[in-house]
């Protein structure tokens, strides 16, 4: 989801709030920082696990290779059980990162839907107590829900983008950390052996 027609979607919702009633829209402005709040809370452990994810996921690749890679070998030396465990601890703990990433991506998005609910029925409280006293009419509160709801998209859809930014930070890391790893030594610069005796 792109970030330009969110923000596009959410700054015209809220100027037709404006228009319609400035005090509801004033509250859900007020709202925004409550819904940041929940996004670094939750979100900012996105990326440890990510990177945690990205190192099992690439460890259970390296084995499998290195296994087809030498499987005459493990053939010979009757090490299938042996190594049949170890690709089932890998898979193991790659699915238990796996799990991990999905369960706080989907708690981010939950929490941002809460939120944009409990806003609503703000907005609905709100509206009906404007309808009551004589400020709002009841088609401009018809109007302010719509807006509302269509106010609630791009906040969400930011909510994704962060998560993906958190997940993408996290693979970064990882990169950064491998490119960072120094080269064996080659050519003249190899260290002298030692005497085997």
């Amino acid at each position: 989801m792109q970030l330009l027609p969110l923000v596009a979607t959410f700054l015209g919702a809220f100027f037709m709030m404006f228009w319609l009633d400035p005090a509801i829209a004033l509250l859900a402005a007020l709202l925004l920082p409550v819904y940041y709040l929940a996004m670094k809370l939750i979100g900012r452990r996105i990326r440890p696990i990510t990177a945690a994810w990205i190192k099992s996921w690439s460890t259970t690749i390296s084995l499998v290779q290195e296994n087809l890679s030498l499987l005459l070998v493990i053939k010979a030396f009757i090490r299938e059980p042996l190594e049949a465990q170890r690709f089932e601890k890998r898979n193991i703990d790659l699915l238990t990162w796996s799990k991990r990433k999905i369960l706080i991506q989907s708690a981010l998005s939950a929490a941002i839907s809460l939120l944009a609910g409990v806003g609503l029925l703000l907005v609905l409280w709100i509206g009906l107590g404007h309808i009551e006293s004589g400020r709002l009419e009841a088609s401009s509160l018809v109007s302010l829900l719509l807006y509302a709801m269509l106010l609630n998209r791009p906040v969400s859809g930011l909510s994704s983008v962060y998560g993906s930014v958190m997940t993408t930070r996290g693979a970064a890391e990882r990169l950064l950390e491998l490119f960072a790893a120094r080269p064996e030594p080659v050519g003249e610069n190899l260290p002298p052996m030692k005497e085997v005796k």
